[in-house]
């Protein structure tokens, strides 16, 4: 064991060393807590080039329902909150699944990943300099090693982000316990509470909504139930209702690849 405190990288905090695990059957990982906002980080990740050979993790089957119910539930909340022109961003967007999906509902959304190919929402990318009236960030705050660096960021393309996680349950569970430690793989390096969202929003001058894996920042506070109603909401299918109010883009999306397919093909 090298050190036993290191510092919270959510609030500066001192964070003491809780227990250690096995990452990837190989690497021995410290785990340090946070004492003021209850946050848990790995120690400084040296693993992440080769837990990242392939940046979607195969074991993730529950990735397309994942992003359908989460596009109901972001379909809900931009709905809701949004001009109705609003433009959205999904970062860390991964495949573009999410992208797509939110297109085909109606909604403006564009696609920035960093790790990632753009498969599902090609011609829809986000330019440097947009501005997004949303910005939705899922399941990917638990991979973040400076998460108030990778907030700030997607604060500077729009300053509501509508975003996923898994809460670290109390008592802290041991690592063979909590799937949620992702061990088998190494991706997951940041486990937050309420308390430690709440630290990361205040630094921004943000409110903080949370209701199960689903939170939000916003700039406008928005109260519990509304924001618990859309989440369950989404998961039960309900953005249905929008449809009267809102235009599939579907098909105009082909159109505009069709014709732009040599300038896409040549931006690739």
């Amino acid at each position: 064991m090298a050190n036993s405190i290191d510092v919270c990288r959510v609030c500066g905090r001192q964070a003491v060393r809780i227990f250690g695990a096995v990452l990837r059957g190989e690497y021995s990982v410290d785990y340090f807590r946070c004492g003021h906002c209850g946050f848990l980080q790995t120690e400084r990740p040296f693993w992440l080039n080769e837990a990242y050979s392939e940046s979607i993790n195969i074991n993730d089957t529950g990735l397309v329902k994942r992003n359908i119910w989460l596009s109901n539930v972001a379909a809900l909340l931009t709905f809701g909150l949004c001009p109705r022109n609003a433009k959205g961003l999904d970062f860390a967007g991964g495949y573009g699944l999410f992208v797509r999906l939110m297109r085909d509902k109606g909604f403006d959304f564009y696609w920035e990943d960093r790790w990632t190919e753009n498969l599902f929402a090609k011609g829809f990318e986000f330019e440097r300099g947009d501005q997004a009236d949303i910005v939705t960030c899922f399941e990917a705050f638990e991979h973040f090693e400076e998460p108030k660096v990778e907030l700030g960021e997607m604060l500077r393309k729009g300053r509501n982000v509508l975003f996923s996680t898994q809460l670290l349950p109390e008592p802290v569970p041991e690592p063979e316990d909590w799937w949620y430690y992702d061990l088998e793989n190494g991706q997951h390096i940041a486990f937050y509470t309420r308390e430690a969202l709440r630290e990361l929003g205040h630094e921004f001058g943000l409110h903080m909504s949370t209701a199960w894996s689903v939170h939000m920042f916003s700039e406008r506070k928005i109260p519990a139930p509304i924001f618990t109603a859309a989440v369950a909401g989404g998961r039960a299918g309900l953005d249905k209702l929008l449809r009267p109010w809102l235009r599939s883009r579907t098909q105009s999306d082909a159109e505009f690849v069709g014709k732009n397919k040599k300038a896409l093909k040549d931006n690739e």
